[in-house]
């Protein structure tokens, strides 16, 4: 089903439909991605030979030089100057411990610890939207992520819609508000007879904040990622473990 402005009855009929499926079955997010994604084969064999190819030293370099070293320290304290001013004493040990663990030699478990600090927003704050929230982890963790990132971008255009307009070189978020606008000037346009369609707001929190891990696998399964990418992208995800502290507790 595209996703986008949806127009001609028949296919407004079928997303009505859908869509009160959604509700009233209480259908699961898994489920849900099962006819998400439209099409049939997203990631090409190619694509896939690329992303599941061996890891170099080159590959580590090339995402620690991406990486800011200004950021936040990490949950070890270890910030990315730590190990800029002393690669010369940790580097080889760094970038061996990243292969191993992009090569599948090591598990990534073992460093996938974030520290979550909670910062408040107001006097006295009440509830968890009072505080602002920051996550630390571990330094040799971002490089990891990173090298994973700086490879996926191989398989992102035959993955993102056209009409998705952020997280891709060249698209820039503020083309998606021209376009709304002028989507709800058609839809309020008395010029355009019975040729309408309809409008679905998304809760945007939902979809940044509260994705379902089995739902981000269901959805990688469908587009055709190889098993062995979509085991390395789950073991990232889901082997993190969380501490939260506050007022310094």
């Amino acid at each position: 089903m595209p996703v986008g402005l949806v127009t001609g009855k028949q296919t407004i009929l079928l997303v009505v439909r859908e869509t009160r499926k959604i509700h009233i079955m209480g259908i699961s997010l898994k489920e849900l991605g099962q006819f998400l994604v439209y099409g049939s084969e997203r990631v090409t064999r190619e694509t896939n030979k690329w992303l599941t190819r061996d890891y170099t030293k080159n590959k580590v370099a090339q995402a620690i030089k991406q990486i800011n070293p200004n950021k936040a320290l990490s949950i070890d304290g270890l910030s990315g100057n730590f190990f800029k001013h002393y690669w010369e004493i940790v580097g080889n040990d760094t970038v061996s411990f990243c292969l191993d663990v992009l090569n599948g030699n090591k598990n990534i478990s073992n460093l996938n610890e974030t520290m979550i600090i909670l910062i408040p927003k107001i006097r006295d704050p009440c509830e968890l939207t009072n505080f602002r929230l920051i996550s630390l982890y571990r330094f040799v963790y971002k490089i990891i992520s990173k090298v994973y990132t700086n490879r996926l971008k191989a398989a992102l255009l035959s993955c993102i819609s056209q009409n998705q307009s952020t997280f891709l070189p060249g698209r820039m978020i503020h083309d998606s508000i021209l376009i709304a606008h002028e989507l709800f000037h058609y839809l309020q346009s008395s010029n355009n007879g019975s040729n309408k369609g309809i409008v679905v707001k998304l809760d945007m929190n939902k979809a940044y904040d509260r994705v379902e891990w089995n739902f981000i696998e269901t959805i990688m399964k469908k587009m055709r990622f190889d098993g062995k990418w979509i085991n390395k992208i789950m073991d990232c995800v889901c082997s993190v473990k969380y501490t939260v502290k506050c007022n310094n507790i």
